[in-house]
């Protein structure tokens, strides 16, 4: 029976990262028509997208947090950021009394373009109601199984402590 039970253990394992990685192919499918359609790359679609969370969670990140969220080196936040700032799409102000940390927010007409991705504004609405459907018990274990994938994925990339 113990055979058995691992072997279903196995195949579900297998069934979980195949929807996973289905997952992650159409989000980047998604992203990248996103990107395209407003004249980013995708990198810069990210870095926007972490910004703009950032600001609503009314947490504001400079370019070092934003190097850390989405795994740049600090040298290429800093050429992504005077791109962006160039065109417009990006502000950098000095945060309040403490004049050495700059602040990044994103500008008013981009913020706009950015609620066109299926993934920030309405889009995100329209998916976590679908999770809604989901029972707060499942939501729990599913929480629990992305925590543990996360910890994973970091422990790959040697992020964890």
């Amino acid at each position: 029976m113990v055979e058995a039970e691992s072997l279903a253990v196995d195949d579900m394992c297998s069934d979980i990262y195949w929807r996973l990685h289905a997952v992650v192919v159409a989000c980047m499918k998604v992203r990248r028509a996103v990107a395209i359609r407003n004249d980013w790359s995708v990198t810069e679609l990210t870095a926007l997208s972490t910004i703009e969370l950032a600001m609503r969670d009314g947490r504001p990140i400079g370019a070092t947090e934003l190097a850390n969220r989405v795994g740049f080196t600090p040298a290429n936040a800093t050429r992504l950021l005077d791109r962006l700032e160039r065109r417009g799409d990006i502000r950098r102000a000095r945060a309040g009394a403490d004049r050495r940390r700059v602040t990044l927010t994103v500008a008013a007409d981009t913020m706009a373009k950015l609620r066109e991705d299926p993934f920030s504004g309405a889009g995100m609405r329209s998916l976590i109601e679908r999770a809604a459907l989901v029972n707060s018990a499942d939501g729990e274990v599913i929480m629990r199984l992305l925590d543990e994938i996360m910890d994973g994925i970091r422990l790959i990339e040697g992020t964890r402590t």
